[in-house]
């Protein structure tokens, strides 16, 4: 987390992603700890993807905490294992967020009254859990004029959190 956290602060220069390869890169990360807890994580990558207007580090960092936490909450919740998706999208008629990323799990869900907790400074449902994960993942996302909420979930029936990031045009940034 340290390490991670340096290289956080060394990317401030601005700097485009691809998407697809960082959520890949997370993936590969993420694979000997979900094998573990027998979480399946499955990739749903759509083709095309414009880069969106923050460093890979960054992105990574993001996607990586979102999905260690599925399976961590995945793993306390069912021993037997579950299930992560996580898709990419490009929707061209959102002009504020085109690049959309969902990331899908089987878990235990979330009460609807900690839709926005969960993101607060110190917020933890983790024994062991610091709170600052998602409150650093909502901060990077908005720094490069994104989004990250919970857009649905269900207690013992999993949740869906979307990240949404605005597009980077041969241009610069999409208007």
């Amino acid at each position: 987390t340290v390490r991670h956290f340096q290289m956080l602060m060394k990317h401030t220069t601005t700097s485009v992603a691809d998407v697809n390869r960082v959520v890949e890169v997370a993936w590969r990360i993420l694979t000997p700890t979900a094998q573990k807890h027998k979480v399946e994580v499955h990739l749903d990558l759509a083709d095309g993807l414009p880069r969106v207007p923050t460093s890979d580090v960054k992105l990574e960092h993001v996607c990586l905490n979102i999905m260690t936490n599925a399976v961590q909450q995945i793993a306390g919740f069912s021993p037997g294992g579950g299930t992560l998706a996580v898709a990419t999208a490009y929707v061209a008629g959102d002009k504020a967020w085109p690049v959309k990323v969902r990331f899908r799990d089987n878990g235990p869900g979330i009460h609807r009254q900690w839709f926005e907790r969960v993101f607060e400074l110190g917020f933890t449902s983790r024994p062991g859990g610091s709170g600052l994960g998602l409150f650093v993942a909502r901060g990077l996302v908005e720094a490069c004029g994104g989004r990250l909420h919970v857009e649905e979930s269900a207690i013992f029936g999993g949740t869906t959190f979307l990240m949404e990031l605005p597009a980077v045009t041969q241009g610069g940034m999409d208007e």
